[in-house]
This record gives structure tokens, sequence and C-alpha cells, in this order.
């Protein structure tokens, strides 16, 4: 039977667990190894405390402690001690966004608090030789000492089994020989279009033009091509510009390679085509666009859209 002092020692043992962490950081990193007892040592000063606190744990978790980044926000000493051995640790999100570029993604990446092995996406399989249009665009979670290969070849592999899928579904057209012309092409669709009802149309502009014999023109390759040093504005001097490899004003066919992170839906729309003559589009500034067959009729367009 337990005496009153034992009683009264318990007590203050389970009030002193039941108080608010008072830690400065939003998080706390529990390192792999960590012991209890270096763990208090980062958030008690006082002996005493820590002592009741390394008694309260032994009485109520047998579990181990998994490593990992925890949220201190408003925390009692009981909840941190569940989430320890829970692994209730907090996730990090790296959000791949469609129509992200090479240089939106090395940005993204250098903001992470992530083990970075992936420099220069060197962990990549790359079946072809660029990085925008392999990776599939989604939010993934990660926790601090997690490593960004992880993500990236998770991501490849996701994207590399979504585009065989398409590519086993496509309309075939002898300007789209390979899964690489289908990625380029749905990456210009996805920096092309503002919404997801005009992509299959502005694909058949394009499969129009290629079967025509006419060049894209569009906007976005010009754009990709002057990158990182653009400054927001095509000049007459760009869209003659006969340097720029990724300038469809002055090339024939496709660019070199994708400008861009595709959506699911612009490889969708790559691959299935609408069946149109349309052979002109404008933006017509809500996010839709107006498609022409004529020349004339994509000017009166341009002079009521733009």
């Amino acid at each position: 039977m337990l005496s009153f002092f034992s009683l009264s020692f318990l007590g203050i043992v389970y009030s002193i667990a039941r108080e608010s962490i008072n830690y400065e950081k939003e998080t706390f990193i529990v390192d792999q190894g960590n012991s209890l007892n270096s763990i208090l040592n980062k958030l008690e000063t006082k002996y005493l405390r820590k002592l009741a606190l390394r008694i309260y744990y032994k009485l109520n978790h047998q579990e181990i402690i998994i490593y990992g980044e925890y949220v201190m926000n408003d925390i009692s000493y009981i909840d941190f001690f569940n989430d320890l051995t829970s692994g209730n640790v907090f996730q990090r999100r790296f959000v791949i966004n469609e129509g992200m570029n090479i240089y939106d993604l090395k940005d993204s990446i250098s903001k992470l608090n992530i083990i970075n092995d992936c420099i220069n996406f060197s962990c990549l399989q790359n079946k072809f030789d660029f990085v925008e249009g392999t990776l599939y665009p989604d939010t993934y979670f990660y926790s601090v000492n997690d490593f960004l290969s992880t993500i990236l070849i998770f991501s490849e592999s996701r994207m590399d089994s979504f585009l065989d899928n398409i590519w086993k579904n496509r309309i075939e057209d002898e300007n789209i020989k390979s899964k690489k012309d289908l990625l380029i092409l749905a990456s210009i669709i996805e920096k092309e279009s503002g919404n997801e009802i005009d992509k299959p149309l502005i694909s058949s502009v394009f499969y129009n033009r290629l079967r025509n014999g006419m060049r894209l023109q569009a906007d976005p390759t010009i754009i990709y091509g002057l990158l990182p040093k653009f400054n927001g504005d095509i000049k007459k001097a760009d869209i003659y510009d006969q340097t720029n490899p990724y300038n469809t004003y002055v090339i024939d066919d496709l660019p070199p390679t994708p400008i861009a992170i595709p959506s699911k839906t612009s490889l969708i729309a790559a691959s299935q085509p609408s069946e149109t003559n349309f052979l002109f589009f404008v933006s017509k500034g809500d996010g839709s666009h107006y498609f022409s067959v004529t020349y004339n009729e994509h000017l009166s367009a341009i002079s009521e859209y733009q």
C-alpha cells in the first residue's frame, strides 16, 4: 500500500507532467539515438523537475522514442511524451506544382528543411535529357530528417507510370513520335491554358499547325528560352531571335525540351486533342480563349480581346 508521502510525491510528478512546456521554438527535433535524458536536458534546467518527468515517463511509457520533428506550441509534457512514443511527428510539405520549371524547382528545394542528397537532380533516373516533365505534380510530405532523393525518385516513378498509360491511349500522329514529344507538347499546353476545358482545344491547334507545316508560335516557349533573366516583357527582338532554341516563332516543330511540369489534364489533352480545324487562339482575359480557323478571324479576335 502506498504511503501518504508516496502519493504526495506521485501527485507532484503528475502535476509537473501536466504543465505546458516552455520552449522557445515552434518545433523540437529529436535526432536518431537521442535518449530521454538528452531530450529533457534540452527542455529543462532544474534537476528535480527532470527527475519528476523521468519518473512520469517510466511509469506511463514502455515504447521507444521515435525520432523526428515535433510541434511544441501550447503542449504539455504528457502530450509531448505521447507524441514521442506514437511518432506523431510534424509533417512538412513540398509542393511540386504543375507549371513549374527547373528554376522554380531549385528555388523551392532551397527553402526546404530536408537533407538534400540530390544536388542538381543527380538522384533521378532521367530517361530523358531534362527535368521538367519527369516529375509528378503533387504535395509530398516529409520530416526534417528525411532525404530529398526519396521524394524526387518517388515523384519520377509516378510520372513515369502515368506517362506510360497516357502513351498507350494516345491518338497516333506522325508529329508526336515519342513520349518526349508528348511531354514537350503537354508542357506548352500547360503554360498556354487558363482553364481545363480549353486544353483539348489548345492541343488541337498545335496538332493542326504541325500537320500543316506551321510554326507553333507559342509565347511561353520564348519566355522559357530567356530564363532565368526574363524581365516579364517579350520584345520584338525576342520574337525574331534566331539564337533562342525555344523560340517557336523561328524554329520548326517542337522546342528541344519541355518548358514546365505538365499537369495530368495537360498530358491527357496532348495525347487526345479535340478534333477541330482551329489554327489560332487568343486569350479572352478571363482564363478562356477564342479559337479561330482563319487568320483574319484571329486578327478580329485580337482586336476585340486584346
